[in-house]
Parts: C-alpha cells; sequence; structure tokens
C-alpha cells in the first residue's frame, strides 16, 4: 500500500465568476506539473482527463482559452514525488453561475454543504475586472458565500485568493483590492486560517502557476505528516504494552493459553504494533520531505495577515515580480510597476 492510500484525500473548492479563469487555471497547472518541480509532480487517477487537460494547456499556450463550466466538476488527482502518488486530492469547481442563484436553489444547497467539508478553498479573482468600472457582483457573491461558510469552521483552513488574468494588468493600485479587502481583513483576523494572495497568468506567458497549488498541498502534507507522527507514537505504545504482558512467567502462561485457544498472543500484538509504527515512521518521513519541497515551491505567494492594507499588498506584488525576473514576462517587460 502506498503513501497515498493511507493519507486521507485533500477537498479543494475552487469558487469565482464565470470567465475568471477556474478552468484555465487548472489545465494551465496540470500541464506544468507534467514535468517535475523539485522532484513533484499531478496526474489524474481516474478516467481519461490526462488528454484531456494537456490538450486544453496545448491551446491555452497558444492564447486558445477553455469555456466557462455550467455544473460542478470534480477530478482527483494525485501528487507525486519521484513518480510515486502520495497524495491525492480533490478538485471540485463550481460554475460561477451558481453563485447569484438563491439558496433554495439545488446547487447552491450543494455548494453551501460541500464548503463545510472542504480543507482548502481556491478563489479565483479576475484581475482584468478588478481593474475595470463595474462593481464585481459575482466575484462579491462567491466572497460573501465563502465567508458565510468559513465563519464557523472548526478546523484549519487554507485559503488561496488567485488573481488571474495578471498578465493584461498595465499598472497595479490599492483600488483593485477595495472589493476584496473585507473579505481580507476577515480571514487575516482568524486564526483557523491561512490565507494567501497570488498573483497568476496563464496563457502564453504562465507565470507563478504552480506556487499558490504548492501552497495549499504543502499545508496539507504538513498535517498528514504530523497525524503520522501521531499514529506512530500510539503504536510505539501498544508495542510497548503488548511486549510487557508478554513476560515472565505470567506472560509465559498467557502465550500458551491464547496460542491453544487460537487467539492473538501478546508477542504477536506487539510484533503487529511495532511494524505499524515503522510504517507510520516511514509514511511521515516521505511526508515530510515532500512537505519541504512544496513549501520551497510555494515562495511566489503573498499571506496575508493582521495589519495589512491594499497599499501594502500592492506593494508586495510589485515586489514579488520585481524578485523574479527570469520567471516573470511581466517583469521583464515592465508592465509589474
Amino acid at each position: 500500500m502506498g503513501v497515498a492510500d493511507e493519507v486521507p484525500p485533500v477537498k479543494i473548492a475552487v469558487l469565482g465568476p464565470s470567465g475568471a479563469g477556474k478552468t484555465t487555471y487548472l489545465a494551465t497547472f496540470y500541464t506544468h506539473l507534467q514535468t517535475a518541480v523539485r522532484r513533484l509532480t499531478v496526474a489524474v487517477t481516474e478516467g481519461n482527463l490526462h488528454e484531456t487537460l494537456l490538450r486544453a494547456g496545448s491551446e491555452i499556450n497558444q492564447g486558445v482559452y477553455p469555456l466557462g463550466t455550467w455544473s460542478r466538476t470534480r477530478l482527483t488527482l494525485a501528487l507525486k514525488l519521484d513518480g510515486s502518488p502520495i497524495l491525492r486530492f480533490h478538485w471540485q469547481d463550481y460554475s460561477g453561475f451558481s453563485l447569484d442563484r438563491p439558496a433554495s436553489d439545488v446547487q447552491t444547497r450543494e455548494l453551501l454543504h460541500d464548503l463545510k467539508e472542504m480543507e482548502a478553498l481556491a478563489i479565483v479573482c479576475d484581475a482584468e475586472e478588478l481593474a475595470g468600472p463595474s462593481r464585481n457582483g459575482p466575484l462579491l457573491s462567491a466572497l460573501t458565500m465563502a465567508n458565510t461558510c468559513v465563519s464557523g469552521i472548526q478546523g484549519p483552513l487554507v485559503i488561496a485568493l488567485l488573481l488571474t488574468k495578471a498578465d493584461l494588468i498595465e499598472e497595479w493600485s490599492p483600488r483593485m483590492l477595495r472589493s476584496l479587502m473585507g473579505f481580507i481583513k476577515a480571514m487575516a483576523a482568524n486564526q483557523k486560517i491561512t490565507a494567501i494572495l497570488a498573483p497568476v497568468a496563464c496563457g502564453p506567458s504562465s507565470s507563478f502557476v504552480t506556487a499558490p497549488l504548492f501552497h495549499v498541498l504543502g499545508s496539507s502534507l504538513h498535517r498528514r505528516m504530523l497525524d503520522s507522527r501521531i499514529r506512530e507514537a500510539q503504536e510505539e505504545g501498544r508495542a510497548s504494552y503488548w511486549l510487557r504482558q508478554s513476560a515472565g512467567f505470567t506472560g509465559f502462561c498467557r502465550e500458551i493459553f491464547d496460542t491453544v485457544t487460537d487467539t492473538p498472543t501478546d508477542s504477536t500484538l506487539a510484533a503487529s504494533a511495532s511494524r505499524r509504527a515503522i510504517e507510520a515512521r516511514r509514511t511521515s518521513s516521505i511526508l515530510a520531505a515532500a512537505a519541504e519541497l512544496a513549501r520551497k515551491s510555494s515562495q511566489e505567494v503573498i499571506p496575508i495577515q493582521p495589519g495589512y492594507g491594499a497599499d501594502e499588498y500592492v506593494l508586495a506584488i510589485n515586489r514579488l515580480a520585481a524578485a523574479h525576473p527570469a520567471s516573470c514576462p511581466l517583469a521583464k517587460s515592465n508592465i509589474w510597476r
């Protein structure tokens, strides 16, 4: 049994207005991660979607973008380390058209139910729309729905705000983030939420595509690594307990009785627990290595934190572009100012 079979999958919800770039982002990061980034790759685990995603990614690289999603779509993918699956994740994409439907609508009820079970949330924001004169109604609907669900979360949640179509922005300004700031401040104030802001460009000149995904998966890998270490300690405790039970004359008599009655002996139970501890140790070691690689691969994101306003985030975006001129065609062409 592989590592991916031993740890629970990650559930990632993807929200955003129709046309914001949800499907485009999926196809782009999938295509990029067919080539290893620090030994990490991604693959679909079911159906024949591999060729479909690669074909969409190829078209995006030529400037031809996919149509919007009309219904809820769930893909199961696997993060691989050196070609071996270590973590499955469900990428659940919701139609942008469902965001403006009434609460009684079937798709809306499904969305609200699903969001309460998610470990991570990606909210896709069209940077070109943010720069325009419109009020961004569909985006505000997505933020309102997300805020309704995250306000009552019980466990940790990772949220990524993706600013797609960043290559179309001639000049970033604090005004662009105004419609996001209420949600951003609410996330920053919630200690159960880890949130990032990530400008992304998908197309002939893609940039910063895989960093937000690695940030989300890296957090999940770290949590599962900690769970594996707890399981290792528990199994070691059980092994020690059964070894003590098997010691001495009393243990010898119990061993004979259990053997005669065809019951697992104390020494057998100790050996089984010891094997499970070794397996948990191996799993935690692999997850720890993958989490560190994901962390190193997700440096190109901006953490959302208390005290930051729109001015600070725009400054961080500009610094991010200036610090990575080799990987960002926007910075080289001086579009990010």
